[in-house]
């Protein structure tokens, strides 16, 4: 069950984010879509940095995988 629950929570979670986005309002919607970009702009700029300890940005959490493992 575990390994399903990996894959249907975001599964649902992307199903009714989509239906709350096709219920919104153009404006809404635009807001949204520019939101978005910005937030994928900020993520390519992070993965692009170079960390203190010379290793490229590949770490997008600042939490343990052990600590977000004990939250499942």
């Amino acid at each position: 069950m575990s390994r399903w629950r990996h894959v249907l929570v975001p599964v649902a979670g992307a199903a009714i984010t989509v239906a709350v986005i096709a219920q919104a309002s153009g404006a809404a919607q635009a807001v949204g879509a520019a939101w978005l970009v910005i937030g994928l702009l900020v993520l390519v700029g992070q993965r692009g940095r170079t960390s203190p300890s010379g290793a490229r940005g590949r770490r997008l959490l600042s939490v343990p995988a052990t600590t977000l493992a004990a939250w499942l």
